[in-house]
């Protein structure tokens, strides 16, 4: 039996359920060397352990659970035995605390993930055998979500009383998708700072194509003397970032005076 969750972000767990009765005594070795040993002959338990997740943007966690009644509604499951790494690139495993010990036979466990380089592909697999030898094979893979803005600071330096001084922004869509903009905004909004498409007219909110990117005007127009400081805040799934904005209004340090010609 096969079954796919697929989380809200990219994430998916592919489990694998294999459920056989074992022979007396097998052994088998894990790409790990871990030694699993199986169940005794012709158990009653063929129901490999169940699994359920649960995610968060680039994290996840995977519950296993071995503990319920077998078809014939009499019998229990005989618990989990083995959980081990098969592979994984580019995610960590985060051992369920406190960590499962081989061979404890207890009915729950849990392990979590966490994806280490949110630009780059993921893989994580993880098998799980209960005493009886029924095994479940988790694959966790990720698909890169997600954006960043570059750079994450402009700095206007000194400049001239109500004259406009332009820099530009780029929002990166590094992701396999399209990328959902919830919104792009100034925090305080009042220290001479506005922000605008490429062209200088209104923000363009609409989705960013996967691989695409996206221009924004930042205009710097100070009306008094001395330092201002915003930040522009750009916010999507999972995604926040800031750019730090600074300059300073000052007036001409020359002047002209009447002259003939």
């Amino acid at each position: 039996m096969n079954a796919q969750l697929r989380t809200s972000l990219g994430l998916i767990i592919l489990v694998l359920l294999v459920a056989f009765a074992s022979p007396a005594r097998a052994q088998m070795i894990s790409r790990t060397n871990s030694v699993i040993t199986l169940g005794g002959f012709n158990s009653p338990d063929t129901v490999p352990p169940h699994v359920d997740t649960t995610d968060n943007c680039y994290t996840a966690f995977v519950h296993v659970t071995d503990s319920g009644l077998e078809p014939n509604g009499i019998d229990t499951e005989s618990g989990i035995d083995i959980v081990t790494l098969d592979s994984l690139y580019n995610m960590s495993l985060i051992s369920d605390i406190p960590g499962f010990i081989e061979g404890s036979d207890v009915d729950t466990t849990g392990y979590g993930m966490e994806v280490e380089d949110i630009t780059k592909p993921g893989i994580l697999i993880v098998r799980i055998f209960d005493v009886a030898g029924n095994e479940t094979t988790v694959t966790s893979t990720y698909a890169p979500f997600g954006a960043l803005m570059e750079p994450k600071s402009q700095n206007f330096g000194d400049w001239f009383l109500d004259q406009p001084k332009i820099a530009y922004d780029t929002i990166y869509n590094f992701g396999v998708i399209p990328f959902p903009i919830s919104g792009i905004e100034l925090k305080e909004g009042n220290r001479g700072f506005s922000i605008h498409d490429s062209a200088g007219g209104p923000l363009d909110l609409s989705q960013i194509p996967a691989g695409g990117h996206r221009v924004i005007e930042i205009e710097f127009q100070p009306s008094a003397i001395g330092a201002s400081f915003d930040t522009l805040v750009f916010a999507g799934l999972c995604t926040d970032e800031n750019v730090a904005l600074a300059g300073a209004g000052v007036t001409p340090n020359w002047s002209l005076d009447s002259a003939t010609w």
